[in-house]
């Protein structure tokens, strides 16, 4: 349904309404190239948009700097975007409680530096991108590759504020770590990719900063990875993460990165112990090789980008599952413990999804989603609980916000 775009910027400003651009070429075609984004300036702007979009009968997207929304697929017919990423205020820091309130349009980037000079920082560590925002990294429910022992911002929100999609607002949990009022809305807010309603204020928990980190690195066949991963596990070692990196061209070789986190003393002992225990190496330049690993699942112009799923130790069967039928030009990483596999797939290759599917259903994985923010991929088929579909008529009956289809669906929850 098309709109006079005037009709918002009547009550928003002049400055307040744009047309949407891709943020990065990976992005184009995601949405009509000219399509309305509303800029709102505080919350009570927000209610006036959905406001109108209910009484007009209109669909809207809600975002943040957009870094995110590939993770719910492509949405679909939208009048218009609602970014909030002009809300971008950090209300309330308490370094002796470790908490902090912020506006959902506050960047990762500005957090981190926040609470970094208290030697605090977010537990979750999800890719801060150029841009990305804490209400769009909620919304996706995003986590860094230390997943294992930090949690998702599932396990950092302790409250939110949010306005619903007739413009309504509530405010759930609180802003302490011991809150017991009520549900726990913010559990099911978070990863809703914006479907039930839109996130304006979020109160999250911080964790002291670590004294010292390092990795450990080994290059081996995929059979003996699968072995030395399994040792570590069941060991004495206690890594903050352990991945599985699968380079481009490299035929039955993996790379395996551990990661320790706390007491430099401690962190030192395990890292050499681990690089004993495996014949590898304390690299010397973590910080560089860690930030490819937690980039690789952002989207690129090129590929689509797979999200599967397995038990929490068979991660390097899904790797013996994507070597198998798309060939080694694809790159993927893998959590091991937690069971998630992120794959960079050429849309050359894309012919090979149906055979993908088939080996991991022999091998007790599954392909949770697709994100390619370019094309027309949606998630593969799957019967969702029902639950979900009652939450989003409870939530949004008319189905204003993002459909959001496969939210709560994906690997993050």
């Amino acid at each position: 349904m098309s709109f006079d775009r005037e009709r918002l910027a009547g009550f928003l400003g002049a400055g307040a309404v744009e047309a949407w651009q891709p943020p990065s070429a990976a992005f184009a075609g995601f949405l009509p190239v000219g399509t309305t984004v509303a800029l709102p300036q505080d919350v009570e702007q927000v209610q006036e948009c959905l406001r109108f979009a209910a009484r007009e009968r209109l669909r809207v997207l809600p975002a943040g700097s957009m870094e995110h929304l590939h993770v719910g697929g492509v949405p679909g017919a939208i009048d218009f975007v609602l970014s909030l990423r002009r809300l971008n205020c950090v209300l309330e820091y308490e370094p002796e409680d470790l908490t902090m309130a912020a506006e959902a349009g506050v960047t990762l980037h500005e957090i981190a530096r926040r609470s970094g000079a208290a030697g605090q920082r977010l537990a979750p560590s999800p890719w801060p991108g150029v841009a990305a925002t804490l209400g769009g990294a909620c919304a996706a429910n995003r986590s860094g590759s230390c997943r294992a022992s930090t949690g998702t911002l599932r396990d950092a929100v302790l409250g939110c504020k949010v306005v619903h999609a007739d413009g309504s607002m509530t405010r759930s949990g609180g802003k302490v770590v011991k809150n017991v009022s009520g549900y726990d809305l913010p559990k099911l807010y978070v990863g809703s990719m914006g479907s039930l309603a839109m996130f304006t204020e979020i109160n999250v928990r911080l964790v002291p900063c670590p004294e010292a980190s390092a990795v450990v690195q080994v290059r081996l066949p995929l059979i003996s990875a699968r072995n030395k991963l399994l040792t570590t596990h069941r060991g004495t070692l206690r890594p903050a993460a352990l991945v599985v990196v699968h380079s481009p061209g490299v035929h039955g070789n993996v790379q395996l990165l551990a990661r320790f986190e706390g007491r430099e003393s401690v962190v030192r002992a395990q890292a050499e112990a681990c690089a004993r225990e495996w014949g590898g190496e304390v690299l010397a330049a973590a910080a560089d090789t860690w930030e490819a690993v937690e980039r690789h699942a952002e989207p690129r112009p090129d590929a689509m980008v797979l999200q599967l799923a397995s038990l929490p130790v068979g991660v390097c069967d899904l790797l013996t599952a994507v070597a198998d039928t798309c060939g080694n030009d694809t790159s993927a990483v893998a959590l091991f413990g937690v069971g998630t596999c992120s794959v960079q797939l050429p849309r050359a290759q894309a012919s090979s999804l149906e055979a993908l599917q088939q080996r991991l259903a022999t091998c007790g994985g599954s392909l949770r989603r697709i994100e390619d923010p370019g094309g027309e991929w949606l998630a593969p088929p799957a019967q969702l609980p029902a639950l979900q579909f009652e939450l989003k008529a409870l939530f949004d009956p008319e189905s204003r916000l993002r459909p959001a289809l496969f939210a709560h669906a994906e690997g993050e929850s």
